[in-house]
């Protein structure tokens, strides 16, 4: 099935965007007190692909259970479409690194995707199934529905896990380093589809990840984080031409320039060598 893209940027009608974290503070106590981040403030807009990179160990992963309402924040607010998330929206997924931990091994492909819907009383059975092919189908894995995830390679999986959020049909989808534990080339294939499909079946995105490149290949936006306790350091707009190509998008010299002013700002952090940069 062709992807057609048809991208919306745009604020909400209102004036305020889609989804933003508000001076969030997120701190463990315990016998060792834990400041995960600080006054950390950023938005997405409607439509935005917006990517987040940052040092290991400084929040990514609980800076989005705190957004997909997951965990509760110390300080500070998250808002969805100007209302505070207090428990998981409807309106919002999140696809973890581990598709190995999210995926159902004793339920079919189909099945896996269908888990996601199974109780939305809105919809038939016949209109249950008829998303969980067409989701398959987008995912290029309509032919592997009656198939174990244990049955499929890592990418098919991921896939899986894919075609399961999109099943939701939800405004926002968040995505915590998903093509991490993936080969080079699975990966490129993985991003290639992602692309295709934001836009047309996903409206926006925030995707975390360790790779300085992946992240401007992907985004409209690479929001960069500090160590612990963690804040934004810079907030950089991506502007290269769409639709993107591994080769052409990654050979364009603007494109080195991205990299180069990302890497330079985790370099003065001290901490380079814990990201990807080519």
């Amino acid at each position: 099935m062709k992807l057609e893209r048809n991208i919306v940027r745009e604020e909400t009608p209102t004036g305020r965007p889609l989804l933003e974290a508000r001076g969030l503070a997120k701190v463990f106590e315990g016998r060792h007190r834990v400041e995960v981040f600080q006054d950390l403030t950023f938005r997405v807009d409607r439509g935005e692909f917006v990517c987040v990179v940052g040092p290991s160990g400084c929040g990514k992963t609980t800076l989005l259970r705190v957004l997909a309402g997951l965990t509760p924040p110390t300080r500070g607010r998250a808002l969805l479409d100007g209302q505070p998330i207090a428990s998981t929206p409807r309106e919002m997924v999140l696809v973890f690194q581990d598709y190995t931990k999210s995926l159902l091994p004793w339920r079919l492909v189909q099945g896996n995707v269908a888990f996601a819907i199974e109780r939305d009383r809105a919809l038939s059975r016949d209109e249950r199934r008829a998303r969980v092919a067409k989701y398959l189908d987008l995912v290029g894995l309509g032919r592997m529905a009656e198939f174990y995830p244990w049955q499929l390679s890592g990418g098919m999986q991921q896939r899986v896990a894919i075609a399961r959020a999109l099943a939701r049909e939800p405004k926002l989808l968040l995505m915590d380093e998903p093509f991490a534990s993936v080969d080079a080339q699975t990966r490129a294939i993985l991003e290639d589809l992602l692309l295709g499909l934001h836009g047309s079946f996903i409206e926006t995105i925030l995707f975390v990840t360790h790779d300085i490149d992946e992240a401007i290949y992907l985004s409209d936006r690479v929001v960069v984080l500090s160590r612990r306790p963690t804040r934004v350091i810079q907030d950089v707009a991506v502007d290269l031409p769409r639709p993107r190509h591994q080769l052409q998008t990654r050979g364009d010299p603007a494109f080195a320039k991205y990299r180069e002013r990302i890497a330079l700002a985790i370099q003065s952090l001290g901490i380079g060598e814990e990201f990807t940069t080519w």
